[in-house]
């Protein structure tokens, strides 16, 4: 019995097989992985923005009682609210990364699942063809 690389068509017809599972595989986890991380992204953001604004209509009551002992709770909130906009700022930053690392990774799991098809179905002809005039 002979190894089933023998000759470069057989070589050729199953690494292609190889690349193409092991890429498509990887894009789909990949793909799923970072759906994930953009959904805990948003619901962050979504729960940011909505202490951000809970925040901001405390200033703004804070504002109307503007006495002595309210200037420390407004100077407080306000310090809370700008922390929360560049916490959202940061996360919508972070979302934007991660889409394009997903576009980056669909691409080249796509360029090299092509490979794979193609030197895949080059293999597997040419061995067919070596086969069947071998007889």
């Amino acid at each position: 019995m002979t190894p089933p690389t023998d000759t470069l068509y057989k070589f050729l017809a199953i690494s292609g097989l190889i690349i193409t599972l092991t890429f498509t595989t990887y894009c789909i986890n990949e793909v799923n992985k970072l759906s994930l991380d953009a959904i805990n992204i948003s619901t962050d953001s979504k729960i940011l923005e909505a202490d951000s604004t809970y925040l901001s209509q405390q200033i703004k009551q804070a504002e109307q009682n503007l006495k002595s002992q309210n200037i420390n709770l407004l100077a407080e909130k306000s310090l809370q609210a700008e922390k929360q906009s560049i916490m959202i700022e940061g996360k919508k930053e972070l979302m934007k990364e991660k889409l394009s690392q997903l576009r980056g990774i669909v691409s080249q799991g796509f360029i090299f699942s092509i490979l794979g098809v193609i030197m895949s179905a080059f293999g597997f002809r040419k061995w067919y063809y070596m086969e069947k005039y071998k007889k």
